[in-house]
């Protein structure tokens, strides 16, 4: 609310969260990330970037990092990130350096919630293995957070599809709200689809896939389509308008579909290609790579 020139923002919280304060300029948006705990906390600013304000209240300093200082975390993160990130160096690098940094994090500041931030914000760069040793691993007084829940339910129950193994079942509802599961299809060739709407790719994509499917669907291929939309009216009028006539399912959470984030999709379009048996047996075919594929499988048949 504002008042004679001032304004104030009030709310609750059980633990420490991560808050910013947005203020619009002439070019693009400038905002102050800060920490907020249980407890009074005081903020002072006069101008946007973070260093030129200053907080106070004993819980933000000492139930955050119990071992050191906030600022010097959000520093050296800070410093870390943006040096990888602007530097031109190869993604894969990039990710080992960035994963190199969070880890160091994690070992020099175990309470910080700024450490168990970073984690949750750089999970990509971790195999399963990693990730599962590193949750547990930390610190107790991190684990109720909703950060720690959300890598513990959400990403530790990620899988690395390869091809040769089998695809876990999932579930999704279509568009008229009716549970579909990838076991429905067994004993069906599937291509699981991954697309959107508003993936400018995947329309382009999809009248390769309308002739691959009007040429095989006799033969007992079938398109499971999972969409990363978060708009229930852009799904089903992109599905009307491209004539896509087989199975669609989406949760609508966008990016943070949970199969998806399960199957470790970073961008679309994306698929996968299961025989009878449910075993993957090849990824993103694109253009006319999914017809000359069903013709070598069927022309064996």
């Amino acid at each position: 609310m504002t008042k004679n020139g001032t304004f104030m923002f009030k709310g609750r919280t059980n633990l420490p969260e991560l808050s910013h304060i947005m203020v619009p300029t002439k070019t693009q948006p400038m905002a102050t990330f800060f920490w907020i705990d249980r407890g009074a906390t005081v903020l002072e600013l006069d101008t946007v970037p973070y260093k030129n304000f200053r907080w106070s209240g004993i819980d933000v300093k000492a139930k955050i990092i119990q071992s050191g200082n906030a600022n010097k975390v959000i520093d050296a993160a800070d410093k870390y990130k943006k040096s990888v990130e602007l530097s031109n160096i190869p993604k894969e690098e990039k990710g080992k350096l960035i994963k190199f940094m969070v880890d160091s994090l994690l070992v020099k500041y175990p309470n910080s919630m700024i450490s168990l931030h970073m984690l949750w914000s750089n999970t990509q760069y971790y195999n399963h293995q990693q990730l599962q040793e590193i949750y547990a691993s930390l610190d107790k007084s991190l684990s109720s957070h909703t950060r720690a829940l959300e890598i513990k339910n959400r990403y530790l129950k990620r899988v690395d599809v390869e091809i040769g193994k089998k695809l876990p079942d999932f579930s999704q509802n279509d568009p008229f709200g009716k549970t579909v599961s990838l076991t429905d299809f067994k004993g069906k060739y599937i291509l699981v689809d991954f697309w959107a709407s508003w993936c400018i790719p995947c329309r382009n994509e999809n009248p390769k896939v309308v002739d691959a499917y009007q040429k095989y669907k006799a033969n007992g291929f079938e398109i499971l389509a999972v969409s990363l939309d978060s708009s229930k009216e852009a799904w089903i009028k992109a599905i009307k308008d491209d004539g896509l006539t087989w199975y669609h399912v989406s949760d609508l959470g966008g990016w943070n579909s949970e199969v998806s984030t399960t199957f470790k999709i970073k961008s679309v379009p994306a698929n996968f290609l299961i025989d009878k048996d449910g075993v993957v047996i090849a990824k993103n075919l694109k253009g006319d790579e999914l017809t000359k594929k069903l013709a070598e499988i069927f022309s064996s048949k």
